[in-house]
């Protein structure tokens, strides 16, 4: 659609501030997005989106940005039990969550990760990066269906019975056969994705991990958590002879489509690993502070250009109820202003959003994931960083859809 011409049931949304988060910070006043077929087909001045849409509806200059990214969570871990005050993270996996997790229901595991999808829709969250049990897989997948929320769903595997419970012992080759299944049902176009997550590197056996990279295909995405704890890093040496930053770049796992997650601890010469490899580095605040007293070096991460995402982990351990309150702790665990560091984690989670959905980034190509916040501001970026709440969504779409709130379109 260009220039003057109209497309017959296009729709503009007009008169609103704009944070594209597309190039930077900038912001676009008295703005507009044009919407066609679930897809952005112009973003610009009011005047311009009205002459081109069969229909405009103006929102009085709320605020309009793209849904924010939950970039780490586990739906099924609020039904186990949360560590006890200084238990670190190697005793809370062995003693409480392995062993809660093999008797987990799965019509709660269902329930509940509606329940959260649906929370989540609530407070301005349109994106989620899942890691959730095999034992559970299907009923979470189910949820996020359901529910109409966009997630990339990483199914847990490991194959290492001196790690792991033979309950929920799983070797990589029949999850990622699993996964593929739902990659067919679904196709690329669905709102859900669908990725390989082995629980930890511990928790796969040498012969495992060595053949994990021939089944995978180059659209696949690959999530590990690694460098969460000294005890983590001692046990992978003890089994894979290296530290988990050095044994995913020798076998081929470290690069752009891998999602690190935590990556609390890493040498200089790993970090000059990750910044030449690139992948996601995804960071939970209260978690990590919880489960190992440390936090990653995200300032440091971020000027070397790695792109840094929040999650919340999930809520057996995250001392935050949503994803707003969790991006509000970064401040305070590091010595960057709010002013700063909040910018900076939201456009990395919008370029990780449009490559993961093909939204997150109000540009033209783009799904049409939108989300209206119920404020007036000139300072819309000292909104975001200082001001921003939940309780100001004012309506969320996802592909051209209304998923929550107002029904604007």
């Amino acid at each position: 659609m260009t220039g003057k011409m109209r497309k017959r049931g296009s729709v503009g949304i007009t008169n609103a501030t704009i944070v594209p988060m597309d190039q930077g910070p900038h912001v676009i006043k008295d703005g507009g997005v044009a919407i066609y077929d679930g897809k952005i087909v112009r973003v610009g001045r009011s005047r311009e989106i009205e002459r081109i849409c069969d229909r405009t509806i103006g929102i009085e200059g709320k605020l309009v940005t793209p849904p924010f990214l939950n970039a780490h969570h586990h739906t099924y871990q609020r039904l186990v039990s949360s560590p006890k005050p200084s238990m670190r993270l190697l005793a809370w996996l062995s003693d409480v969550l392995f062993r809660e997790e093999c008797a987990l229901s799965k019509q709660d595991v269902y329930q509940n990760a509606t329940r959260e999808c649906n929370e989540f829709l609530r407070s301005g969250v349109g994106y989620l990066i899942l890691q959730e049990s095999n034992l559970v897989y299907d009923e979470v997948v189910r949820a996020c269906c359901s529910s109409g929320m966009k997630a990339a769903i990483g199914r847990y595997c490991g194959d290492n019975n001196r790690v792991l419970p033979s309950c929920i012992i799983e070797h990589p080759a029949k999850a990622m056969t699993i996964i593929n299944k739902y990659r067919q049902v679904y196709g690329k176009g669905s709102r859900l994705k669908f990725s390989i997550a082995p629980r930890f590197l511990p928790a796969l056996t040498p012969k495992a991990l060595a053949t994990l990279k021939d089944m995978l295909d180059d659209d696949i995405i690959t999530q590990f958590h690694v460098n969460e704890s000294l005890g983590e890093l001692e046990l992978n040496k003890e089994i894979h002879g290296l530290t988990p930053i050095n044994l995913l770049d020798r076998v081929g796992l470290l690069h752009s489509h891998t999602i690190l997650s935590h990556v609390i601890y890493a040498t200089p010469s790993e970090k000059e690993t990750l910044y030449e490899r690139k992948p996601v580095i995804t960071i939970s605040p209260t978690a990590n502070m919880q489960l190992a007293g440390d936090l990653a070096p995200i300032s440091e991460y971020l000027k070397n250009g790695l792109l840094v995402t929040v999650g919340l982990d999930g809520f057996a351990v995250t001392r935050s109820k949503t994803y707003i309150e969790e991006l509000h702790t970064l401040s305070h665990f590091t010595d960057i202003p709010q002013q700063v560091i909040i910018p900076r984690v939201l456009l990395s989670s919008a370029t990780v959003a449009m490559r993961l959905f093909g939204g997150g980034q109000l540009t033209t190509g783009a799904y049409a994931d939108i989300l209206v916040l119920d404020v007036a501001t000139e300072s819309p970026w000292e909104y975001l960083s200082q001001k921003l709440n939940e309780r100001d969504v004012f309506s969320l779409v996802l592909n051209g859809e209304v998923a929550y709130g107002e029904p604007i379109l």
